[in-house]
């Protein structure tokens, strides 16, 4: 899994949506699902939460922050994910 797939999320979510191509709907609706199974595999519960927020539900990496709490800011949300990604490639 890569950050391209992770934000193509909310687009793929809204062209399954939105595609009459019903060979189409089935290849983004397979393409959501494993992008969602990977997210529910993240084994780091607050860097999961992190990506669900940024990712699934879109929100800004300001709101990000303080709905994890615990003094992140921002750009700690932003490298947390990151990192993560970066040691999952490896």
């Amino acid at each position: 899994m890569n950050k391209t797939d992770l934000k193509a999320l909310r687009y793929l979510k809204i062209k399954a949506k939105q595609t009459e191509d019903q060979e189409e709907r089935e290849y983004l609706k397979r393409k959501i699902g494993r992008i969602e199974k990977w997210i529910s595999e993240v084994d780091d519960h607050l860097v999961r939460d992190i990506i669900v927020y940024r990712y699934e539900k879109g929100f800004k990496w300001a709101k990000v922050a303080r709905l994890v709490g615990g003094d992140n800011t921002e750009d700690n949300c932003r490298m947390m994910v990151n990192r993560y990604l970066q040691k999952k490639k490896e």
